[in-house]
């Protein structure tokens, strides 16, 4: 596991990249629409890549990612600080310089999205050093967002042989949900509730938090699902809680039964589940986007 990154270096780092895009990035006024991103606690997935397959997976702690993009020119600097790629490696730096965005915006977030089949490194240290398959997702709620929050989702392959994907510990989704009233066949979409993830890659585990969940006639609550069985993969995670639960909701007693959580980049998240309730069976779907916090 590598040294954490000083706050003095994430400082340096920040003011470098700010400093490159005013620099390299090609808008009249650089400054005026920089928007910059770091992850703070996160750790990354690495798969060594064999004949196509992915061998046993690594975690690694601690690596940092950071980015200014300006929006104007449409183009962002980035740079990847403590990336560890083995057990007993050294960490890298690598930064790129102009590297060209595009935008998706819905109802509650706009996304800077990078794409690149080859960046190459100009860092004074490790110039000259490709990823491949890069993808750079940063995801930032607009103004109709009351939450506020950001996140970046991170994929490459370094050396054409190691498989990176950064996840964050703590996740928090919004989106749309819907509820479909099994008993009398009605559905209601809703756009309050929240979602909250932890994840323990150590112990496989992710704890989900559902908050503002509202059934029409039966009313709000907040859910709490512990322990479910959390995969990573190269593209996103998937979470699975096998088993029922007895549950306080809206000041009754409930059953919750078959969450499901699979996640595509953090952009795409899904979360299905079942709630019995005064009578009354629930199918709930949620399509969300996940930001850290």
């Amino acid at each position: 596991m590598s040294a954490a990154v000083s706050s003095h270096t994430i400082r340096a780092l920040a003011a470098a990249a700010i400093a490159a895009v005013a620099a390299s990035c090609s808008s009249p006024e650089p400054l005026d629409n920089v928007v910059v991103t770091q992850n703070p606690e996160t750790f990354n997935y690495v798969t060594r890549l064999q004949r196509g397959s992915a061998s046993d997976a690594e975690i690694f702690e601690q690596s940092g990612y950071y980015i200014v993009f300006d929006d104007d020119a449409r183009c962002a600097n980035l740079t990847i600080s403590n990336l560890v790629i083995e057990p007993s490696g050294s960490p890298l730096t690598l930064s790129f310089e102009r590297v060209p965005i595009d935008y998706t915006s819905d109802r509650h977030n706009l996304q800077r999205i990078i794409r690149a089949d080859a960046l190459t490194s100009n860092d004074p240290v490790n110039a000259g050093t490709q990823i491949t398959d890069a993808t750079f997702i940063h995801s930032q709620a607009n103004d109709l967002d009351p939450y506020g929050y950001s996140g970046l989702f991170a994929a490459y392959t370094i050396y054409g042989r190691y498989r990176v994907v950064s996840f964050p510990y703590h996740i928090f989704m919004n989106g749309t949900t819907r509820i479909d009233n099994l008993t009398d066949s009605l559905t209601h979409i809703d756009y309050d509730p929240v979602y909250r993830l932890t994840l323990n890659p150590t112990r496989s585990t992710a704890t989900l938090t559902i908050e503002h969940l509202s059934i029409p006639g039966d009313g709000a609550g907040e859910l709490t699902v512990p322990s479910m069985q959390l995969s990573l993969h190269q593209n996103g995670f998937t979470a699975t809680s096998a088993r029922s639960l007895d549950v306080a909701f809206a000041g009754s007693r409930a059953t919750l039964s078959d969450v499901e959580i699979s996640a595509q980049e953090l952009n795409q998240v899904k979360i299905t589940f079942t709630l019995r309730n005064s009578g009354s069976t629930y199918s709930v779907a949620a399509f969300l986007t996940a930001y850290h916090t």
